[in-house]
């Protein structure tokens, strides 16, 4: 019996973003249930040396002078294609889970089987590398090279037979590149695009009323929090913004922020406004909050949201990709806002901080918590999966 084959590029973590988390779910829920049908390789010394590209072109481009002929070697090596250590002839079809993975692929034009392709990023891949990697920060260089990063998701795009995204919704982020979002409008006309929204694994955490005393936060203060990377596309400078004006409004609201510290966006000097920096401690920060930001201006599918679901805190997020999806739901504990809308992000949250006043602000967090249990856990998001592999006849 053929199987499905889950490419995995990386090591499995729980309670991460991208690939790894949502294989780690993934993973456990195939293994409990005990399918068969579908395997999940395991990655081997040598094939992470061929795909580990992200740390190794950072390191490389880092030491990079203005010699050109530098510039095109780091060039031919993102853009060359790698043979895999796997018989992927044994098996029935391949589900990547990153568009630099299917270009790269070698074999791929005699491949017979069926190819899914997941993306897990806000972003195409080639604009990872110009803008959040900075691999080209030279002008000429980035002009000379970046769009030749395009045809890595053009090409992994089009040579995909099915599209699995968690949503509708998330597939806004493709609008950016006209013609990209001409295939993906494609493979929408012949539904070629399979939506899985994806769950996760709760942390039971037991609240405790002085967590944030080692932080000089007083027990009865409003308590906002922000996980993730220091970014504009993450929304992290209008959080900034958002809270200068609050911390000169309210001298009882704090925010608290976990995240790898970013010198371009270096952290408000506010006793107010308290960096953690990277922390194995972002479920306790977000359990313990009064409420959780959102602020981001392009999303995917962001796991950090079903983990705010999950600790039955309160969300104030932007009305952008994949978050739109939760529209559907009512009677939640989600306040929208306008993408971008500064404005509309204060309005909002003037109405959240009467509401916690009143002491009726956590009712709204028991309200996630419970959208969470009845939607989004492992075994939904399996479910969920393994029925689209069974309307496209992959097991």
């Amino acid at each position: 019996m053929k199987k499905l084959l889950i490419f995995n590029q990386g090591q499995l973590k729980q309670n991460t973003g991208g690939s790894s988390g949502y294989l780690y779910i993934l993973k456990n829920y195939i293994d409990n249930q005990k399918i068969n049908e579908i395997e999940l390789n395991s990655i081997d010394k040598s094939l992470s040396d061929t795909i580990s590209f992200r740390t190794k072109f950072k390191s490389l481009i880092k030491k990079l002078t203005p010699n050109i002929i530098l510039y095109f070697s780091a060039y031919y090596k993102i853009m060359s294609k790698e043979k895999y250590n796997i018989a992927f002839d044994n098996y029935k079809g391949i589900h990547f889970h990153s568009s630099i993975s299917l270009y790269k692929w070698k074999n791929q034009e005699k491949y017979n089987g069926k190819i899914l392709l997941t993306s897990h990023s806000p972003k195409y891949y080639y604009l990872e590398l110009i803008d959040d990697d900075k691999v080209l920060g030279n002008g000429f260089v980035k002009r000379t090279f970046g769009g030749g990063f395009k045809r890595i998701d053009l090409d992994a795009f089009k040579k995909a037979d099915y599209l699995i995204m968690p949503c509708e919704e998330a597939l806004e982020i493709y609008k950016s590149d006209i013609k990209i979002w001409n295939v993906v409008e494609e493979k929408k006309r012949n539904n070629q695009i399979k939506y899985v929204p994806t769950g996760l694994i709760p942390m039971k955490i037991n609240k405790k009323s002085d967590f944030f005393s080692e932080k000089n936060i007083p027990k009865d203060a409003f308590v906002i929090s922000f996980v993730g990377r220091h970014l504009p596309v993450k929304g992290y400078d209008l959080l900034q913004k958002f809270a200068l004006n609050i911390i000169s409004n309210y001298k009882n609201v704090y925010f608290v922020i976990a995240g790898t510290i970013n010198n371009e966006y270096p952290p408000l000097k506010s006793e107010q406004w308290i960096e953690y920096g990277w922390t194995n401690k972002s479920l306790d920060i977000i359990k313990h909050s009064s409420l959780f930001v959102l602020p981001n201006r392009q999303t995917f599918f962001d796991l950090v949201l079903l983990e705010v679901l999950s600790m039955g805190t309160p969300v104030l997020l932007s009305d952008t990709g994949g978050n739109r999806y939760f529209h559907k739901y009512e009677d939640t504990g989600l306040f929208f806002f306008e993408n971008d809308n500064l404005n509309e992000m204060l309005a909002t949250f003037e109405l959240l901080y009467q509401y916690w006043e009143k002491g009726e602000l956590e009712i709204y967090g028991e309200k996630n918590e419970k959208l969470f249990n009845s939607e989004f856990t492992q075994d939904s998001f399996g479910e969920r999966y393994i029925k689209v592999l069974k309307d496209i006849d992959m097991i």
